[in-house]
């Protein structure tokens, strides 16, 4: 055998090993080594005249026959973002994404919260300006004879229901803050007469 033809050879079975583990790739399953001779074995136990040829180089294992659908099959799994590896990444994203929107509520419902305080200091802050001497007991929500209309809207807050009745002597309301007309307020001309509790 002449050095071309055994350059030949080896450049031969170089290309069968890539085009074996190409194929062992695409299709998923382990590769193993051949049990060939080794060039040490050859040497050490054959006659240097009676062998013709070198010894044959370790080759891989031709792998099991691949069904060339399920080998597109992989490829595209793989550049789509499908199958196990994707799988597992898809979940951590998703848990990461699921951790973040959690935090992303909290956050929101701290500000809403923020900001409800704040609205009611200020609301407290124009109570106290505008009636001093009622400023505690409109806070403390309460309903007396004598307060105005205003006072009342801003002791208890918008009433449920208001009843309204027009005659010569003026206006009166019945202001309904819970079921059953209890409690209630009767305000006449602006100023509270009666009280239902």
């Amino acid at each position: 055998m002449t050095a071309a033809h055994a350059a030949c050879v080896t450049r031969t079975n170089a290309a069968m090993t890539l085009i074996a583990l190409a194929a062992v790739l695409l299709a998923g399953t382990p590769c193993r080594l051949a049990a060939q001779d080794s060039p040490v074995a050859d040497s050490a136990t054959s006659n240097p005249q009676d062998s013709v040829e070198p010894a044959r180089p370790v080759l891989w294992q031709r792998p099991p026959a691949v069904d060339p659908a399920l080998a597109a099959k992989r490829i595209s799994d793989s550049l789509y973002g499908v199958g196990p590896y994707w799988d597992s990444v898809n979940a951590v994203k998703k848990g990461l994404k699921a951790e973040r929107e959690k935090r992303e509520r909290a956050a929101a419902r701290a500000r809403a919260a923020e900001l409800a305080r704040e609205k009611e200091l200020a609301r407290q802050s124009q109570i106290r300006a505008r009636w001093p001497t009622d400023a505690h007991r409109i806070l403390a929500g309460e309903m007396w004879i004598g307060m105005t209309a205003e006072m009342l809207l801003a002791s208890r807050g918008k009433p449920r229901e208001i009843n309204r009745t027009i005659s010569a002597t003026g206006t009166r309301e019945q202001w309904i803050y819970g079921e059953f007309c209890k409690p209630c307020a009767y305000v006449e001309n602006g100023l509270v007469t009666t009280i239902q509790d």
